[in-house]
């Protein structure tokens, strides 16, 4: 096996690329492309076997040009597709049906089947979606796969009649945790934010955001009265997560703002992995800020905005969490004491099973083929 397809959301989100540098590096030995802007290449500039193709390379332009002329290939990315033995699609919300017209991402997945030698989903979770079209559209193209690992079971009950469908905890909780080695906490509340504003389509959360912001000012004056630092946390700035940052941090006066911090994943994941692994507490809208809270070792209070966090904490049975249609109303100093009353979850179970999201990958490259 010497080139694999990895097919990933490379938009600059923390989550994403975690998912990729956590694919490579379990198989070392695999020679993995992915096509991402230029910016990558140093993002991905520790993993010896991916290699970065970027649009704007000048021999990925020429290929674009000649290969057009060819009808089995027709662009750069389907000559990747097309001559890798396997293709990788390892995300997390790859199929919502953000809206009524859905035709151009699936016609997308559509290309992939078609084009793939071999074709693997990992770490995805379906839905939600509005037209039963569109679940029967992808149920029987989901046949097609080799192997497809869904991240929660919800997922997985809507296709459990296809034999290579299958079930694991969040590829993510496959990440080495140094918190292991206690790692002594400190007084630190780490707030994962996300912009409300462009989060329309089917499910729009927009409306939400005034009580959004309301809530996670007051919550974290009641944390400063409490002496911990804040750490408001970008996980990724293209989605502008970092917007909702600076109108949260508009709310605050000059001397509350003195005891919070503003970060952002940019090129390094680690720095970031090193602030979680350093908190207390974890109050996260991003779903991974929720699970490598619960992987570090952190109380978590998950901020629910839309289904694949929901679901996850179903199949736990967590005991606190707020939709964001709650926060109108919560009472952020109420909320702050029962997230200190919190006791860490433990996820040892959790990071034995998620293994399982490469079981079928881990036959393909066990093979001889």
């Amino acid at each position: 096996m010497k080139r694999v397809y990895v097919h990933a959301y490379l938009q600059g989100n923390l989550g994403d690329d975690l998912f990729v540098k956590t694919l490579c590096r379990r198989y070392p030995n695999i020679t993995f492309y992915v096509l991402a802007d230029e910016v990558y290449k140093n993002r991905f500039r520790d993993l010896q076997n991916c290699k970065v193709r970027s649009v704007s390379d000048k021999r990925v332009r020429i290929a674009d040009k000649v290969l057009k002329h060819f009808k089995n290939t027709g662009s750069y990315l389907q000559f990747l597709i097309k001559y890798s033995q396997a293709v990788i699609h390892i995300g997390g919300s790859s199929f919502v049906q953000h809206n009524d017209d859905w035709t151009d991402f699936y016609n997308y997945d559509r290309m992939l089947v078609r084009n793939s030698k071999k074709l693997y989903l990992i770490g995805a979770n379906f839905g939600p979606y509005r037209d039963q079209g569109y679940y029967d559209a992808y149920h029987k193209l989901f046949q097609r796969y080799e192997g497809i690992c869904f991240r929660d079971k919800y997922s997985w009950n809507l296709f459990q009649d296809i034999p290579q469908v299958s079930y694991a905890p969040d590829v993510l909780f496959q990440l080495k945790n140094n918190s292991e080695a206690n790692r002594k906490k400190k007084k630190k509340v780490i707030i994962s934010l996300i912009e409300l504003q462009h989060r329309c389509g089917n499910y729009d959360i927009s409306i939400y955001e005034e009580g959004y912001i309301k809530f996670h000012v007051e919550l974290i004056r009641y944390f400063i009265r409490k002496k911990y630092t804040i750490s408001l946390l970008s996980f990724c700035q293209n989605e502008m997560d970092d917007a909702m940052i600076q109108k949260v941090c508009e709310r605050l006066s000059d001397v509350e703002r003195k005891s919070v911090l503003c970060m952002a994943y940019q090129i390094d994941a680690d720095p970031v992995l090193l602030e979680i692994e350093d908190a207390e507490m974890i109050v996260g809208t991003r779903f991974h800020s929720v699970i490598l809270g619960f992987l570090y070792g952190c109380k978590v209070l998950p901020i629910v905005y839309d289904q694949k966090t929901e679901k996850v904490l179903e199949e736990l049975k967590y005991p606190l969490s707020l939709k964001l249609s709650d926060l109108e109303q919560a009472r952020a100093s109420e909320i702050g004491k029962r997230v200190m009353d919190l006791s860490p979850l433990d996820v040892r179970d959790m990071i034995g099973k998620s293994s399982k999201q490469f079981q079928y990958t881990d036959k393909l490259f066990a093979s001889k083929n």
